[in-house]
């Protein structure tokens, strides 16, 4: 495909067609189509532009871009960058489609995709990366660029490599002597859960404060600080306890024609974390809505379950929260505890807005982010698993070089890619089947299911806990085939 574009792109320029050696690209959603706008791909070091980008405003995340940025104006200094932190990312996105103030890049998690697909606010990478022939993606990982792409073609350019890891507070493993998670082989769902209620128990009797001055005993909240609603945590939970929304063929009826949805292994899978809310081992969904990870920042739950993207924002003091003084870290348990091991991974990245006026400077920016270069020194912010392959797996790369002082013996970087090529899970796996415009519906759908079998079972006794859960799951199945099968 991309020897035949190149082909044309010399007979069009031979016949005149380009000036500087531009080109429309595609933005139908199919990656077909005229954009608003031209890119040059001759557009050297010296070309001059100002473009704005958009991230989700926390720390870590304006961190990493202003390391990006950093090191682009060194090889681009005529190309101003302004980056903003924006608050409600996604609406401010819809919000302000088509005005003056819109973005020209834009931060993205793959899930959105296509929302973003449907307000035409996301151009189609791939035309544009199968028309430069001085760019392509082959030392990318390659399920980072899959989870970044949607019926085949890349929305987002992928920026890091990122899995569902175990963070833990030493100091409160020590107040509540419970011995430290392997950095080296992920717990069983039981070693798990065993772990949690020592924790519960041991800091519920403890006398020992934290550094904010208050007693675990006093202060404990759970044992583990995990959104249970965020993709990288619902899917693979699911999908570790055997239950499926399609299955590897792109079917999602059995062969008595009910969801695979509504099946054992999701009953499972939401009494697992039905059961880890009722014994205060998980927070129930109302604290969801607070800062992702509070209580662990707070030092009031000893465990947090997120991935190497938030690393700083664990151990850097703010005014609102001390940071962390001794960090470790394990991998993912296998919550299903079976034959497989699923965990949540994938990638976020940036996108290009696809009504922008600056769309040379804006590929220039985007392929900047994956070089060599770009990621060695977004790696040095301690957020970041380079997405270039060889960078993974390199043992004098930037991003294993990362140290701080709460950095001590249970820190490592191991688990950040432990099991990485067989445990990768992201919703794409059954996105993929569903229709754009039904996509984030059907997510929400199991979002929905988990927060009834957590907060909405009354029954106290297990065989009425099994019915009250079973009865939730039957109800989602059937929503989620209405919205699969619609047109």
């Amino acid at each position: 495909m991309k020897k035949l574009i190149s082909i044309l792109l010399a007979v069009m320029l031979c016949a005149g067609v380009f000036a500087g050696c531009s080109v429309d690209i595609g933005n139908d959603g199919e990656g077909t189509g005229d954009f608003s706008g031209e890119i040059d791909f001759n557009a050297g070091t010296d070309y001059t532009d100002t473009i704005k980008v958009w991230v989700t405003n926390n720390d870590s995340e304006l961190k990493l871009m202003e390391a990006f940025v950093n090191a682009f104006n060194q090889v681009y200094p005529n190309i101003t960058v302004e980056y903003q932190g924006i608050d409600s990312l996604t609406d401010q996105l819809i919000f302000n489609s088509g005005l003056e103030s819109m973005c020209d890049v834009f931060w993205v998690t793959p899930e959105y995709i296509s929302r973003y697909q449907e307000y035409g606010l996301i151009a189609p990478l791939s035309p544009i990366v199968e028309a430069d022939q001085g760019f392509d993606l082959e030392n990318l990982n390659e399920d980072c660029v899959r989870s970044c792409s949607s019926d085949g073609v890349l929305y987002v350019m992928p920026r890091d490599y990122n899995q569902v890891v175990m963070y833990y507070n030493v100091d409160m493993f020590d107040a509540a002597g419970v011995a430290y998670p392997s950095s080296e082989e992920a717990m069983t769902q039981d070693e798990f859960v065993e772990m949690l209620a020592a924790l519960k128990e041991g800091l519920l009797t403890s006398d020992e404060t934290n550094s904010y001055g208050v007693k675990y005993s006093e202060g404990f909240t759970n044992s583990m600080d995990a959104s249970i609603l965020w993709d990288s945590l619902s899917w693979p939970v699911v999908k570790s306890f055997g239950g499926m929304i399609f299955d590897d063929e792109g079917n999602y009826l059995d062969e008595n024609g009910n969801m695979l949805f509504d099946s054992e292994g999701t009953y499972e899978a939401m009494l697992f974390a039905h059961d880890l809310v009722a014994n205060q081992y998980m927070g129930n969904p109302g604290t969801w809505s607070t800062k992702d990870g509070a209580q662990f920042l707070l030092e009031t739950a000893p465990v947090y379950l997120h991935c190497r993207a938030i690393l700083s924002s664990l151990t850097t003091a703010t005014s609102a929260y001390h940071g962390l003084s001794d960090i470790g870290v394990a991998p993912c348990p296998d919550f299903g505890d079976s034959d497989t091991y699923y965990v949540g991974s994938g990638a976020t990245g940036y996108s290009m807005y696809s009504e922008s006026e600056h769309k040379t400077a804006a590929w220039l920016f985007l392929k900047f982010i994956v070089s060599e270069r770009a990621q060695e020194e977004a790696s040095k912010t301690g957020n970041h698993v380079p997405v270039i392959e060889s960078l993974i797996t390199d043992e004098n790369a930037e991003w294993r070089k990362y140290t701080t002082s709460a950095f001590g013996e249970q820190y490592s970087n191991e688990p950040f890619i432990y099991r990485r090529e067989e445990c990768f899970t992201h919703v794409r796996d059954f996105m993929q089947y569903i229709d754009a415009s039904y996509q984030s519906t059907v997510f929400e759908r199991l979002q929905n299911c988990y927060t009834d079998c957590i907060t909405n079972v009354k029954s106290t006794d297990a065989a009425g806990i099994e019915t009250e859960i079973k009865a939730f799951i039957s109800k989602y199945a059937k929503e989620m085939k209405n919205y699969i099968e619609a047109d």
